[in-house]
């Protein structure tokens, strides 16, 4: 519905519009931008936490919060769940955050960028920023 509205025929995108029919397709952007506001606080905690301290303290709670307000609710995010059309590279950047994951299989990262590519175009310039973060979370690991 959403997809067929922008001219947009990539084919994950019209998986979810199929969602769109059972639920409205606003409530499908806001589910995803919710998940994808998880995604990044976990991130964070990834990159920012000290070593030592890999439990839910006082600390790690605070930046998930804070990480995850800040995400959900910049203008810029507020932007892109509010315009439908946008749905294709929220599904790109979850599909890549899911790629981050240093516990995941290659095959399932793999996977999670093919499905990103799917999605929008624009997951091919994420694939150097998750080659970075990959590293840097791997290194400080």
């Amino acid at each position: 519905m959403c997809c067929r509205l922008m001219d947009d025929r990539s084919p994950l995108c019209e998986l979810t519009s199929l969602l769109s029919v059972l639920i409205h397709y606003r409530m499908v952007t806001v589910v995803l931008h919710a998940a994808l506001a998880e995604m990044v606080s976990l991130l964070a905690c990834a990159l920012f936490q000290p070593k030592k301290d890999s439990s839910l303290s006082y600390q790690t709670l605070t930046l998930r919060s804070v990480t995850k307000l800040l995400f959900a609710f910049h203008p810029t995010h507020v932007e892109t769940v509010a315009n439908g059309a946008n749905r294709p590279h929220i599904l790109a950047i979850v599909f890549s955050l899911l790629a981050m994951d240093l516990n995941t299989p290659v095959l399932t990262s793999v996977l999670s960028l093919a499905s990103g590519l799917l999605c929008s175009e624009t997951a091919v310039f994420q694939v150097p920023a998750i080659i970075v973060t990959m590293t840097l979370v791997h290194w400080k690991r």
